[in-house]
């Protein structure tokens, strides 16, 4: 009776001192927990300072802008440019930016896919200005010079930037195929969208318009059927057979409606065409040329509506023709 008693004092001794011994333990680790969190808490102060790298960009440039000086007027294909593009730095007031560093891009090259443009890299002289001669284009153009601040423009908000804090000045190069001699088939479609086959106002109105550009030994073709299967290959085969060697190029496409005549609140009409034309190199087939227009007309009397509005986009695509060819 008395083991039994003495067990059970042990037992409750020693739970007491496991209890007791533990509670300063625990305390002791309460406080570098507390310190820990301290340090931590003071951590985001650090960050407050970070710039990301397009609010440097834009620091290192506050107050810089960028100024097209010269550019000279538009050259031939083959032919160099009468003088450099010249552009400056400079502070909002004027005062020149000098050692700047700028990039240049310029188109390089060209094919029926669009324009790829080449790199110059740059630094501002004493007076904050840099000056890019051109390689000779072996190609037509209308597309333009831009100088932009160097920088990562691969970062969108960097890209943003720079295009915002660009200059730009045209770079326009004319066709050398002016004295060629090439034809032209362009069919209309009328208001239901249908094709016209037996006559293209547009293409006479086209053939008026290139010749205004400077063209010589230019006219007329009727391959319409081959030009609705939309086949580069057809086209070629028909013009071909049609026209042998007597043809350096041919340029043809469609004209349809957007809009068709319409009455507007005012009692006037309008309507809207849009043009898609291809030009092409007949000693071998390849596309030299694709663009679209489109141009709206309003016009006092409804029956010259259209006829203008033919007349307007036959101009604007004689331009595409004698910069792209």
């Amino acid at each position: 009776m008395k083991t039994l008693i003495k067990s059970i004092c042990i037992f409750t001794c020693t739970a007491a001192f496991i209890s007791c011994g533990s509670t300063p333990k625990q305390e002791a680790k309460a406080a570098p927990q507390h310190r820990e969190l301290t340090v931590i808490s003071s951590q985001p102060k650090v960050s407050k300072n970070t710039d990301t790298p397009a609010v440097l960009y834009a620091k290192k440039l506050q107050d810089i802008q960028l100024v097209t000086v010269s550019s000279p007027a538009a050259t031939s294909s083959g032919k160099a440019f009468a003088s450099p593009f010249v552009f400056k730095a400079q502070k909002t007031d004027g005062t020149p930016v000098a050692g700047l560093e700028l990039a240049l891009t310029y188109p390089e090259s060209r094919n029926s896919n669009g324009i790829s443009f080449g790199l110059q890299e740059f630094k501002t002289d004493e007076n904050g200005t840099v000056s890019f001669t051109s390689p000779v284009p072996a190609k037509a153009y209308d597309s333009i010079v831009r100088v932009y601040p160097q920088g990562d423009i691969t970062d969108p908000e960097i890209a943003a930037i720079a295009e915002k804090l660009s200059a730009s000045a045209s770079y326009r190069v004319k066709t050398d195929k002016l004295y060629a001699g090439g034809t032209i088939a362009i069919v209309d479609f009328n208001q239901n969208d249908k094709p016209v086959t037996n006559n293209s106002v547009s293409s006479s109105n086209l053939l008026m318009a290139l010749m205004k550009q400077g063209f010589k030994r230019i006219g007329n073709a009727d391959f319409t059927q081959a030009i609705l299967q939309e086949d580069n290959a057809v086209v070629y085969k028909s013009a071909k057979a049609l026209l042998g060697n007597n043809s350096a190029f041919i340029v043809y496409g469609t004209v349809k409606y957007d809009q068709v005549t319409t009455k507007t609140e005012d009692g006037k009409y309008t309507c809207s065409l849009s043009g898609k034309i291809t030009c092409m190199d007949m000693s071998n087939g390849a596309v030299l040329y694709q663009g679209t227009d489109s141009v709206t007309v309003t016009e006092d009397k409804e029956w010259n509506c259209l006829p203008n509005a033919r007349k307007a986009l036959a101009d604007k695509l004689a331009v595409q023709i004698l910069y792209g060819l």
